[in-house]
């Protein structure tokens, strides 16, 4: 309905127009004029040449409205398409962080060592691929630390409180998921800017900075707790 409405009223403009910016001559003007025969008629033939001109002229402006108004229609349509794609592209991608960091966690508590490692290096890659979930993480593996090597030492296999540092075997030796999280998290890609170290309050551990080249072994002493990092 809408189709023909808008043909009608394009023929409207195409016919009706011309003829009122140009009206027909009418005999009277002729006789006014004293024109006669051959006269007559190229006067009339004039007046049809410029109304056929304007028809021409509002044929091709209606024809260019209608590209423009086409391209236009079509463009907003693509932006619309290409939003609804990314929108549905990054609503899928959400799904699969979700699913790949409820799958790490479910890993994290798992009894068996090279799972919970599994789990510690699955949340540093989702960390890397995932912005949003970076400071979950980063919370995540100081609370698995923290969880899993308490201070005071109270879990079974813990060295003990006053045990001396030189006789304590390596962390990657005695926990290695606590190392692997550790170094994880020193790797600071969990960290926004100006985030704070981890706190690592109620936690011990000993093991090697990644990021140090030194071969000697150096003491840190935050409240309660003691980490040594060479």
């Amino acid at each position: 309905m809408a189709t023909f409405v808008g043909l009608v009223l394009v023929g409207a403009i195409i016919f009706i127009v011309p003829r009122l910016i140009y009206p027909p001559v009418r005999s009277q003007q002729l006789d006014q004029l004293s024109l006669k025969g051959k006269e007559r008629l190229d006067a009339r033939n004039d007046r049809f040449q410029l109304q056929n001109g304007l028809r021409a002229t509002l044929v091709q402006g209606l024809a260019g409205l209608a590209v423009l108004v086409g391209g236009t229609v079509a463009y907003r349509q693509l932006r619309h398409n290409i939003q609804a794609s990314s929108d549905q592209h990054a609503l899928d991608e959400r799904g699969q962080v979700t699913e790949r960091f409820g799958r790490a966690i479910d890993q994290l508590g798992h009894d068996q060592l090279d799972v919970r490692l599994g789990g510690i290096f699955a949340l540093e890659r989702i960390a890397r691929d995932s912005l949003a979930d970076r400071l979950t993480i980063y919370e995540v593996l100081t609370a698995f630390v923290r969880g899993h090597a308490p201070w005071p030492p109270r879990l079974p296999g813990q060295c003990r409180e006053r045990a001396p540092l030189g006789q304590l075997p390596e962390l990657q030796v005695r926990a290695p998921d606590i190392q692997a999280a550790m170094t994880v998290l020193g790797r600071r890609i969990l960290l926004p800017p100006r985030r704070p170290h981890p706190s690592w309050n109620g936690a011990a551990a000993r093991g090697r900075n990644p990021s140090s080249r030194r071969g000697t072994t150096e003491t840190h002493w935050i409240s309660t707790v003691s980490i040594s990092v060479g």
